[in-house]
């Protein structure tokens, strides 16, 4: 019953829209920041012509990190969210706060029963009375009736948490994770709530790759500080400059110079509680974060995101995106390859290409990670 209508295109030509391909969300993080340095440094775009979106709110974490190291102003439109704010990430923050500081009376209490340590409430709450700031664990010895199990396993505790600060982030992490029994708690926390444990699982994974740039606790926990700081000066109504931050719901309406969308994966979009029963919509939503910009796009693909492997998103290749490179080079042409030097093409396909090397190797690569990284060019 639609109306016919005749639409013309308001712009005369158009640019190629960029697809960038990477092994791990840190790596897209880092070169998108390069890319938005390149973009304003040329003179043309203020920071605040560019606007990166994603399906879902936690994506934002790596971002928000590569910006702050580059020193690259942004504006959060989900102002209240902070990845570090999740009750996991502030449960594992608390381990590793006590672990230098034992006065840490908000962090003891955070996470003295997590897993359950059959520590009572009414012993916690004489604990918290005490205004004097001392030796949690010691101070909670002390109170009267504590039973001697329940003092063998402070002690244990206290120094397992002491520990901590000998170790790498990376092992002090693991070390809560496992040793002092916080996943068991979060897979009791799912199973009493009726949750699915794979969603607190990423959660856990987005906090392991937030410390991978870091090799201890307290510069790890400064970083931590800094976001909280700059996620509330990008709260700042009065401070207009800054790369857009959004997830793709958040910029319905809205229209940006440069755009990139980052995680066009399966099981990110289209998200993986929405394919079997909301494709479409998903869909919609995919064509929503493509049509936000004026002049520049880039579909951006992670092939690991927290820690697991993803498969290119199917909107990439409805886009027909995917056969660029078919449509760029011919069996028989002679190309560069960045790392590899000089090549002659002997098979190329949607999907693959073989090239044969000046010293006689047959490689083959990945087609829309070798194009889209601008590994090859022809051979002038």
């Amino acid at each position: 019953m639609r109306n016919q209508k005749d639409m013309y295109a308001y712009k005369d030509s158009s640019t190629k829209i960029n697809v960038l391909n990477y092994q791990r969300e840190g790596e897209q993080a880092e070169d998108i920041s390069l890319n938005i340095i390149k973009l304003t440094t040329l003179g043309k775009y203020e920071y605040e012509d560019n606007a990166i979106i994603y399906r879902t709110n936690v994506e934002s974490r790596s971002l928000i990190d590569a910006f702050i190291r580059k020193k690259i102003p942004f504006k959060l439109l989900d102002k209240e969210y902070n990845f570090f704010e999740h009750f996991i990430c502030k449960d594992i923050l608390s381990y590793l706060k006590l672990s230098l500081d034992k006065s840490d009376k908000e962090s003891f209490f955070r996470i003295i029963n997590k897993p359950f340590r059959y520590i009572s409430k009414v012993n916690i709450e004489k604990l918290r009375k005490n205004c004097i700031r001392e030796d949690c664990f010691e101070k909670l010895k002390e109170i009267e009736n504590i039973p001697p199990f329940q003092l063998k396993t402070i002690d244990k505790l206290k120094r397992d948490i002491q520990n901590l600060n000998k170790l790498s982030i990376a092992g002090a992490i693991n070390f809560v994770l496992k040793d002092l029994g916080y996943y068991d708690y979060l897979r009791e926390y799912a199973s009493r709530y009726k949750l699915d444990i794979s969603e607190l699982e990423e959660i856990v994974e987005e906090f392991i790759e937030s410390s991978r740039e870091y090799n201890t606790i307290i510069t790890f926990l400064a970083h931590v500080s800094e976001v909280e700081e700059q996620i509330n000066i990008s709260k700042d109504k009065d401070e207009k400059k800054g790369v857009i931050l959004s997830t793709i719901h958040g910029v319905k309406g809205m229209e940006f110079k440069n755009v990139f969308i980052i995680n066009c994966n399966e099981d990110n979009i289209p998200h993986a509680s929405s394919i079997e029963t909301n494709l479409e919509e998903e869909r919609r939503l995919f064509y929503v974060g493509i049509t936000r910009t004026i002049d520049n796009l880039w579909l951006s693909i992670s092939n690991e995101i927290r820690g697991k492997n993803k498969k290119v998103s199917r909107f990439i290749e409805e886009c027909k995106l995917n056969v660029l490179i078919k449509n760029s080079y011919d069996k028989g042409e002679c190309v560069i390859h960045k790392t590899f030097g000089k090549g002659e093409i002997i098979y190329i396909d949607d999907k693959g290409i073989e090239i044969k090397f000046e010293n006689g190797v047959n490689r083959s690569f990945d087609a829309v990670t070798l194009y889209n990284n601008g590994l090859i060019k022809k051979l002038v």
